[in-house]
């Protein structure tokens, strides 16, 4: 029976039948599934069990992930069970929603003790009756994800916040031109008609998902309605908004890899690099140590760029809870992801993470290259012909992203920016793209 779903799920998004799920859907598949993640994690697991080195998974790769998953998860439940156990290991029957909870959830109370209702359980349930409960908890979970466009609890607590900040306290439906000071705060900015038009027929592909997923009629509105939007319906546009700079950002580095004609392998290598000098500071295990870190333009934004209604909606939510610590972690990382993940996502130029110039020329350093001042300049003028070439490309730019003057590098670029520095050995780079390909 577990084959059988697991065949069906891997179907119903292997969208181009090609035998496989890239990386860009196994995304959507996590995301219905109700897990809260990112296109830079899915590239992480899809490095770990893809073993023929396609860069998707096919059924067999996808049923080693879901496994891993699967013994991680019943750890998880392991342990609630476990510390709710009583010495004859059994959970009682009246301390289920309260050990449900510990899962951090969020479910109705009403609606989670629906569900029990229709599970004949004993006063006393063993493991696996627990774990049955946890996995009708853990659909219901999942259902209201996808209610909520797939983000996270603290995530939707923080559009709350928002819709509060330009809408006033309590409302779930807003004026369109307050909706798109939402979006501004965010950082997609709409310059003129033509963006605005793209954003309308965002607007009804995001009612339609919506309806998809269960959306009442009452908060979706009418077709072709554009005087508001609802709370409901925003999430979804603002997730779609996201998708598509995501598959932007797929298509660029597939070109990227045409170009340069790099493996999957050779990729995956690379793109370790890059993530551990944006996230780290530092591109490698063994390298020189960052002097400051990533320059501020490639870091996560402050807390304080956040609206403070946003902030306080969260904070208050999480002030009373008795996972205060656990709590405290996800507003941490549930903001920064809002912040980044979708204003950066939303409004950068280039839909993604990114370098800056200096970030690259620390990146170098970290590596043990030395480029002389000449080097410097000429690197400096690659990169920006980089990130002309692809701000110019208007498929792969954000909606409401402006070109900017500044020298910036996504992944895609980075990766012909380092095929460039090895057609011309640029300061002796092919040692340690050597080392980067060899994985040391």
């Amino acid at each position: 029976v577990e084959i059988k779903e697991l065949n069906e799920v891997f179907q119903r998004f292997d969208s181009d039948v090609s035998g496989e799920i890239e990386s860009i859907e196994l995304l959507s598949m996590l995301r219905y599934l109700g897990f809260s993640t990112s296109l830079e994690v899915v590239h992480g697991m899809v490095k770990v069990v893809d073993a023929n080195q396609s860069g998707g998974l096919d059924f067999q790769e996808y049923l080693r992930l879901m496994r891993a998953h699967r013994e991680l998860e019943l750890e998880d439940v392991q342990a609630v069970f476990s510390s709710h156990a009583g010495i004859h290991k059994t959970v009682p029957l009246t301390q289920l929603p309260t050990a449900l909870a510990d899962f951090g959830w969020n479910l109705d109370k009403a609606t989670v003790n629906e569900t029990l209702a229709r599970f004949d359980f004993p006063e006393k349930l063993s493991f696996d009756d627990f774990f049955e409960a946890s996995q009708a908890c853990r659909r219901l979970f999942a259902a209201s994800r996808r209610r909520m466009a797939g983000f996270g609890v603290v995530e939707v607590q923080f559009f709350e916040g928002l819709f509060d900040a330009v809408g006033g306290e309590g409302v779930r439906k807003i004026e369109w031109a307050a909706f798109e000071h939402l979006l501004s705060i965010l950082g997609t900015k709409i310059h003129n008609l033509n963006q605005r038009k793209e954003l309308f027929e965002i607007l009804e592909c995001a009612r339609a998902k919506g309806r998809a997923v269960g959306v009442e009629d009452e908060f979706l509105g009418k077709h072709g309605d554009q005087s508001s939007i609802s709370f409901l319906v925003a999430v979804h546009l603002i997730r779609e908004l996201g998708q598509r700079c995501e598959r932007a950002c797929i298509e660029r580095e597939v070109e990227a890899m045409e170009a340069t004609k790099y493996s999957h392998a050779d990729v995956s290598g690379f793109r370790e690099v890059f993530y551990n000098m944006l996230e780290h500071g530092k591109p490698m295990p063994g390298g020189d140590e960052p002097r400051q870190g990533p320059s501020p333009k490639s870091k996560r934004p402050s807390l304080a760029t956040i609206p403070a209604a946003a902030r306080s909606s969260v904070q208050g939510n999480l002030r009373s809870s008795q996972y205060a610590r656990k709590a405290k972690e996800a507003l941490n990382r549930s903001l920064h992801s809002a912040a980044e993940g979708i204003r950066a996502r939303l409004s950068g130029p280039l839909g993604g993470p990114t370098l800056s110039f200096t970030d690259l020329c620390e990146l170098l350093r970290c590596l043990g290259l030395r480029p002389t001042p000449a080097q410097r300049a000429q690197l400096s003028e690659v990169v920006a012909q980089l990130t002309a070439d692809g701000l110019g490309n208007k498929k792969f730019r954000p909606l409401g992203s402006e070109p900017t003057n500044e020298a910036v590098v996504d992944f895609a670029a980075f990766l012909r920016t380092m095929h460039w520095m090895s057609k011309v050995d640029f300061a002796h780079v092919n040692q340690v793209t050597a080392r980067i390909l060899n994985g040391k």
